[in-house]
């Protein structure tokens, strides 16, 4: 059954997907690459993560090393860029057309997109209803392109992201679930059922995901199992992990007690009463916790496990502490004011008068910002001027867009509604009564720009760095998935001195031929569907003859594709007990749809010959269908 594929589309992305076949042999390492330019040379390695080949599906580790050609002395500082960008069937490298795609990557247009950036990062927004809109900043600050949709089995409380290949936790209260997504492919691999509705989530550098439930605390590994399981006191309940990640630190504000636990051997290391205790903080630099609750701020030493302290606040809705350690701010809505506390001393140090119910705090690196329950404007708290005696310098405001944030009840709070940019010194601001994401770079005198939403309320924001890090004098590193076979240019830009060039990655198909040559028989396939709402579709995978059903399969997944490639999604289909497959997705505004396949774990997509449109509302008497139906 075809769609009614653009015939310029559907060319392009048939030769695209035929070049998945034109891979090398899968093997673990990349051979070490050198070149040299300008006086700097440059050394490109990329090898397996786990172990495995670097085939379709693998996790790869990349490391660009930088030195000076003459004397080998690594160069720090380079803020290199980099892009994976797949070459066409038989394209030998082309040191112009290397130039002119990193030309295209660094403005930015829809013109010439990379199969992978290494510059920047991915905007995570946990929306009100059951979604996640995961969005490029590429496009600029003055739109949204949507890169995924990830859908939800009911609206989510909290969230982490980490781990190594990284992944993200969204707690999800009322299906008493936890989903993880796999950030590379936007789609939902696992789904944990918890012993009760979870809330707040920490993820320690073990990769142990902390999960409170409703008086319970339950430690999964990193393969789902469980560790540990300990009663808490009755909620609302935070998280935190220790400085040092020795600790976890649980609060429970129901009974006031503060439980502190050793991530080692998930044992209770001390307990301890604090009235009204619930928000919870961390400081790296003291490696004390701050629990602020009824009317002040206790001061805990994880490792001691006793209250070394305590500072008097007004009765507290948010605490934060800054990025370097020392500061810590509380916000308190009814006494409207926020009180400013030294870490080193254990001693509020300021006062600052904030109206409208100051609610929360956030930071960049140099700046806090304070957000209202009654009004749009945000205060801005310079951190440097903190160390001076005297009043607060430089205390400022802007309007995070026209109104106030409606007020929320519900499972909302444990998750940040505002989040750094990185490596800008800007911030991006849930505006749920806009449905946007503010976009302010300090020194304005309001945001620079807004991403829209489509529809969605926004509760809160998060990042995915995807840019190369400095791991090792001269060495930068990111990790990276291999999404599609072919031999691909490793594009990489540096700055000063301005050196351009392209190295080569040749990647894998990987999977049998047997799996490889599937067919795929559509039992149930919409011709029309609705923008923002969830699309179901059901396949059957026959033999390559198309005559017997190919069974006991363990795993397929499925990419839609809006036309003409502006927004795609990956995720794995649903198995049904007579194996047949189901695909759930939500397409995030009106087009058309490619849906193409990936029948084997590490194999190519196959060609994207099944279409569904997506309007803006539901055509006249309802959605049609077409194609055989089970």
């Amino acid at each position: 059954m075809r769609g009614d594929t653009p015939r310029a589309f559907a060319t392009s992305l048939v030769a695209a997907l035929v070049s998945l076949n034109m891979a090398a042999v899968p093997t673990a390492v990349a051979e070490p690459q050198h070149h040299v330019d300008q006086g700097v040379a440059m050394d490109l390695t990329i090898a397996s993560a786990d172990g495995g080949s670097l085939a379709v599906g693998g996790d790869v580790r990349l490391a660009l090393h930088f030195s000076d050609a003459a004397s080998g002395v690594p160069i720090v500082d380079a803020s290199p860029a980099a892009w994976l960008s797949r070459r066409r069937p038989g394209q030998p490298p082309d040191d112009g057309r290397c130039a002119r795609k990193v030309a295209a990557f660094v403005g930015g247009g829809f013109a010439e997109q990379p199969d992978a950036d290494l510059t920047g990062f991915a905007l995570l927004v946990l929306n009100r209803d059951p979604t996640i809109s995961v969005i490029d900043p590429r496009s600029g600050y003055g739109g949204s392109r949507f890169l995924a949709m990830l859908s939800l089995d009911g609206p989510g409380a909290d969230w982490v992201i980490g781990g190594d290949p990284a992944r993200i936790y969204v707690s999800e209260p009322a299906a008493r679930r936890i989903a993880i997504f796999d950030p590379e492919r936007w789609a939902r691999i696992a789904t944990i059922t918890t012993p009760s509705a979870p809330g707040s989530l920490a993820l320690d550098g073990r990769g142990v995901l902390w999960v409170a439930g409703v008086s319970d605390l339950t430690a999964f590994g990193p393969d789902q199992a469980v560790l540990a399981g300990i009663p808490l006191g009755p909620g609302p309940h935070r998280l935190a992990i220790s400085g040092d990640g020795r600790f976890l630190i649980a609060s429970s504000g129901g009974d006031g007690t503060v439980l502190v636990i050793d991530t080692a051997t998930y044992a209770e290391h001390a307990r301890l009463s604090i009235p009204g205790a619930e928000f919870l903080a961390v400081s790296p630099l003291s490696e004390f916790a701050y629990v602020a609750g009824g009317g002040g701020v206790a001061v805990v030493d994880p490792a001691r496990g006793s209250q070394v302290g305590q500072i008097d606040s007004g009765k507290p809705s948010a605490i934060g502490i800054a990025p370097r350690g020392r500061w810590g701010f509380v916000t308190s809505p009814a006494s409207g004011r926020v009180t400013i506390f030294d870490t080193v001393t254990s001693r509020a140090v300021r006062t600052v008068a904030v109206a409208d119910g100051p609610y929360t705090v956030g930071f960049t690196g140099d700046t806090a910002y304070i957000r209202r329950h009654s009004s749009e404007q945000v205060t801005l708290i310079p951190l440097g001027p903190l160390a001076q005696d005297g009043p607060v310098a430089g205390v400022a405001e802007f309007p995070a867009g026209e109104r106030p944030d409606p007020p929320w009840t519900g499972a909302e709070g444990y998750a940040a509604t505002m989040v750094a940019a990185p490596g800008e010194p800007a911030m991006l601001l849930a505006s749920p009564a806009e449905r946007t994401v503010q976009y302010y770079h300090e020194g304005m005198a309001a945001p620079s720009g807004s991403f829209e939403n489509f529809g969605h309320q926004p509760v809160a924001v998060a990042v995915l760095d995807r840019s190369l890090r400095q791991t090792a004098t001269g060495t930068y590193t990111a990790p990276l998935r291999l999404m599609q076979a072919g031999t691909y240019d490793v594009a990489v830009l540096l700055d000063r001195p301005r050196v351009v060039h392209c190295f080569t990655l040749d990647v894998a198909a990987g999977g049998s031929a047997r799996d490889l040559q599937l067919a795929i028989e559509p039992l149930s396939l919409p011709v029309e569907t609705t923008a923002g709402e969830r699309t179901t579709v059901r396949f059957r995978i026959m033999d390559p003859d198309g005559h017997a059903p190919r069974v006991g399969l363990d795993a397929i997944n499925a990419m839609a594709v809006l036309v003409p490639g502006t927004w795609h999604a990956a995720t794995a289909m649903i198995r049904e007990a007579d194996d047949t497959w189901r695909l759930e997705f939500t397409p995030p505004h009106p087009g058309l749809y490619l849906i193409a396949f990936q029948t084997a774990p590490n194999g190519p997509w196959n060609e994207g010959r099944f279409s569904i449109r997506a309007v803006s509302s539901p055509a006249p008497g309802g959605a049609k269908d077409r194609g055989n139906h089970g």
